[in-house]
């Protein structure tokens, strides 16, 4: 008898202690606890270390440094007393208006806590960008579960479905971006807005006008917030119960309420639409809309990334070119399956309202025409007449609706993993529900999770650490260029460009005009810097910087590629001015539209293109070495730049090994085959082919395009052979 109270009264301690753990789980700080663990499973070495860099191409990580910079610059503006949405440090001595930019000022809380507690090391907005990106991760999770509670779903189905959301393809594609990171304003706007419905009379409606207001500071999803909280109340309204229900809803709110609710969504939004709405931008092409939508085969096939299962689905995903692939758009087959369970065994209207939403957001991230697999089906879809209303007219990524489509697909899959937890409850019991749950949760996390190797650590350059004073001039010269930026975070003077994601025309112009002296170069090129107010040039790896001629600057130049601690554990390539004189085999043709070509190309070029490479420079060189010094010809296959009516033709004077060997005018667009004959008196062991242009000119000038690039002759192959030989061809 004793041994049995015992046994019960062992049993009653362990029942005891498993209700407190599971009230600790369900607690606010149970669940942040709980979440802050997942995340950092899921996304160690985006967090670990704190100055990681988060990406691989050297100085072309512009994203990276954008972001970064964004942090640096919002803190410092604050704490000094100025606008942060308006800069006079890019784009010198215009400034920019941040507005328009993925800045997500309203992180700066974090930014400053970080300085603080890092006692003002130079690397603190590093820091604070590993920091935030973990707790964005976190928050997405712990909101979307929270709210799916609030909505009665069972346990283990919240953390499933909402685990789904918070690390789908979209979110971990995108960790680079803090402004799309800041995507748990999304269920946590959901959240008070449901707590609003249930209790009118509470403060939760002021709370979800404040949040979805604060939410423009971080992010663009502000936008779609609203449009979710207009659609799907829509949507309700269409059955009458739940219309019922949303309008005795509005009416238990009272006026107040409502009033107070939109004056402090007001106050919250005016410092935003105030700048937003004032300055000039130029509006993005409308092509790029339908390159950075989404796939609808995407939807359904995951991408390279999905390391368990890229052997079975790699043929179909590879197969994806139209529009945005599978690295991104990929909904996860646990939200699939089960929003389709979700909608066939729903009981509330609610869920099939949710599931519209989904819907409707899915075909606005599709983008202005359907694009499946390899094609552009050119089939009109809503986002093109949607694209034509500000601001959705300077946007160029519809495929991000898919961060509230797949929000409203969660709680559909919501229900149907709560239907199926209620099954296997009523038919296996305890515990081989949870255990099912529990495995099915685990399938969810293997489907999700990403591999990702160790980040190289940033280190501040040495030649940084001492005082820059006066404008800087970076070089290489790119219109976009977040790791200028970056490097702005240490120097902390104006520079010459920068990276927003909306320029204003006057910048715009402003650019074109410093990159005809960049494109020049020459020996005067210090003076014109100098002339343009510049008093540093700035220079990093990434472009070959010969035909600037900087050996005998006025003003100062920090070559950042000679600072050996910095570049040492620096990823990508590192382009070396020195040319490299690879060997040329006669006869052998070199496409320049693969890698075969990059061996040949020195300075001058732009990148590789499907089926050739443009000369982006004044001056373009080619290098080589033959197996003899002897008379050869050149053949190429060229043709020039030109634009009917303004620019009818291109000349080209050749030199080897700076002797003037042919000059050629180029006045038609079809591509045709030249011939240069290469004097074996000026030919070396070494040769250097340069092809001047003194007509290349810029496609933006002429309004043909939004290409910046200095445009001359774009060339699709070459071939040499010795003079003495006939092509066998006929050539």
């Amino acid at each position: 008898m004793i041994k049995e109270t015992e046994a019960l009264s062992h049993e009653h301690r362990d029942a005891g202690a498993a209700r407190q753990m599971l009230r600790f789980a369900e607690s606010w700080y149970g669940v942040l606890l709980l979440s802050g663990l997942v995340t950092l499973a899921m996304i160690y070495h985006y967090v670990v270390p704190l100055n990681g860099i988060l990406f691989s191409e050297g100085p072309e990580g512009h994203d990276w440094g954008e972001t970064v910079w964004n942090l640096w610059f919002v803190n410092e503006a604050i704490f000094s007393g100025h606008n942060p949405y308006q800069t006079d440090l890019l784009y010198y001595p215009l400034g920019a208006n941040l507005a328009h930019h993925t800045l997500s000022a309203g992180f700066f809380p974090i930014t400053f806590l970080t300085k603080l507690f890092s006692r003002g090391d130079p690397l603190y907005p590093i820091y604070a960008y590993h920091i935030i990106t973990f707790l964005c991760f976190l928050l997405i999770l712990a909101c979307s579960y929270f709210l799916l509670r609030e909505l009665v779903f069972t346990r283990f189905a919240s953390a499933i479905a909402a685990f789904a959301y918070a690390f789908s393809d979209f979110y971990l594609q995108h960790g680079l971006h803090l402004n799309l990171m800041a995507g748990f304003f999304i269920p946590l706007t959901a959240l008070f807005l449901v707590r609003a419905y249930k209790n009118p009379r509470s403060l939760n409606i002021i709370y979800a006008a404040f949040v979805s207001a604060w939410s423009i500071h971080f992010t663009e999803f502000a936008l779609y917030i609203y449009m979710g909280a207009f659609l799907f109340p829509l949507l309700m309204l269409l059955f009458t119960e739940e219309r019922r229900g949303l309008i005795e809803g509005l009416r238990a709110i009272g006026w107040q309420h409502a009033v107070l609710s939109l004056a402090v969504f007001v106050m919250v939004v005016t410092p935003f639409v105030t700048n937003f709405t004032s300055g000039s931008m130029v509006k993005r092409v409308p092509i790029e809309s339908s390159v950075y939508s989404a796939n609808l085969a995407a939807f359904f096939i995951p991408g390279p990334h999905h390391t368990l299962l890229a052997n079975i689905f790699g043929p179909l995903d590879a197969q994806i070119t139209a529009g945005v692939g599978g690295f991104e758009a990929f909904l996860g087959f646990t939200l699939l399956v089960f929003a389709v369970v979700g909608l066939l065994t729903a009981k509330q209207r609610g869920v099939l309202c949710a599931g519209l939403s989904a819907l409707a957001f899915y075909v606005l991230a599709l983008g202005p025409t359907l694009k499946v697999f390899g094609s552009d089906t050119k089939v009109s879809l809503p986002y093109a007449l949607l694209m034509r209303v500000p601001p959705f007219g300077v946007s160029r990524t519809p495929v991000r609706f898919l961060s509230i489509a797949t929000f409203f697909l969660m709680l559909v899959a919501a229900g149907g993993l709560s239907w199926t937890h209620c099954v296997l409850v009523r038919r296996w019991g305890r515990p081989w529900a949870p255990g099912l749950m529990l495995i099915l949760f685990a399938l969810t996390v293997a489907e999700a999770y990403t591999p990702t190797p160790r980040r190289h650590v940033f280190a501040l350059p040495e030649k940084l650490k001492e005082p820059v004073a006066g404008p800087v001039f970076n070089v290489p010269l790119y219109e976009f260029d977040g790791f200028a930026g970056l490097l702005q975070v240490f120097h902390h003077q104006p520079i010459a460009t920068g990276a927003v994601a909306r320029t204003s025309v006057e910048n715009s112009e402003r650019f074109l005009r410093m990159k005809q002296v960049y494109d020049r170069g020459g020996p005067g090129f210090c003076g014109r810097i100098a002339d343009l107010g510049f008093q540093n040039i700035v220079v990093i790896p990434g472009d070959v910087m010969v035909p600037l001629d900087l050996s005998n600057c006025r003003i100062r130049v920090i070559d950042l590629r000679t600072d050996a601690s910095w570049l040492a554990g620096f990823p990508g390539g590192i382009t070396s001015d020195e040319p490299q004189f690879s060997d040329y085999t006669y006869g052998t043709r070199v496409d320049f539209g693969t890698e075969a070509a990059d061996r040949y190309l020195w300075y001058g070029w732009g990148g590789r293109e499907p089926f050739s490479h443009w000369t982006v420079r004044g001056q373009a060189t080619l290098t080589f070495s033959l197996p003899k010094i002897e008379e050869s010809i050149l053949r190429l296959r060229l043709a020039p730049f030109l634009v009917p009516g303004k620019l009818e033709r291109q000349r080209v004077d050749v030199q080897l090994n700076d002797w003037p060997i042919a000059s050629l005018t180029l006045s038609e667009h079809a591509p045709r085959d030249i011939e240069i004959v290469l004097p074996g008196s000026a030919l070396r062991d070494e040769n250097v082919l340069a092809l001047n242009l003194p007509d290349a000119a810029y496609p933006r000038s002429f309004n043909v395009s939004d290409d910046v690039r200095l445009l001359g002759v774009n060339v699709q192959w070459m071939e040499i052979a010795p003079k003495v030989a006939k092509s066998q061809n006929g050539r």
